[in-house]
């Protein structure tokens, strides 16, 4: 009996040694993101280099101490998303939502990696829309992808309206505008002026 319960002290105290080891681990994590994210402001591009890969060895150890845990990938997926390395935001979102039991924990990390994806698709259409003088068609496209994530948002309406007034020979889906953004849309198409062959049909039923 008394064998036993050393054996279950041991265990209890490897357990506890484990669980404080992953924990720092994650605190290394966000000390190496935060002190990345300064360097970066402060002009120090080399410097800030280090950092991330500081962090990323960390966040492979701290994977490598508790691979069932989900705070790392958590942790590891805000500072990607962050730095706009949105692919591997999303990859780590997902792992961390595999680790957890917890209906609001997952709900979280699900709003967390929808706004991920969106910060994917708005630097995708911001690539093709450059500043207007780029692939119009492709900018929207990216642009209706970001409405697909964010349905009722008046920015991306409004960006939507705006790459349509560029280009008015683009055709596209039905929009989702309402209120303020059909505003906005008529507004943009009033100050826009007319294509050289502009074809209004009327239907009469």
């Amino acid at each position: 009996m008394f064998r036993f319960l050393l054996l279950l002290l041991c265990l209890c105290c490897w357990c506890c040694t484990a669980n404080n080891k992953y924990e720092a681990l994650c605190e290394q994590m966000i000390s190496h993101a935060q002190r990345a994210s300064q360097l970066h402001n402060a002009g120090n591009a080399a410097a800030a280099v280090k950092e991330v890969e500081k962090f990323n060895q960390v966040f492979a150890a701290a994977r490598a101490a508790a691979p069932e845990e989900a705070q790392a990938y958590a942790t590891a997926a805000n500072f990607y998303h962050n730095s706009q390395q949105f692919e591997q935001a999303l990859e780590n979102w997902e792992a961390a939502m595999a680790r957890v039991d917890s209906a609001d924990h997952r709900k979280y990390l699900q709003a967390r990696q929808r706004y991920t994806q969106f910060g994917l698709y708005s630097v995708q259409r911001d690539a093709a829309y450059a500043a207007g003088q780029g692939n119009l068609t492709e900018a929207l496209a990216w642009a209706l992808k970001q409405q697909s994530v964010y349905a009722t948002l008046p920015d991306v309406s409004f960006d939507i309206a705006t790459i349509m007034v560029c280009d008015l020979d683009i055709s596209a889906p039905p929009l989702n505008l309402g209120g303020v953004c059909t505003k906005a849309h008529l507004l943009l198409l009033c100050l826009s002026p007319l294509p050289t062959q502009t074809h209004i049909t009327h239907t009469h039923t």
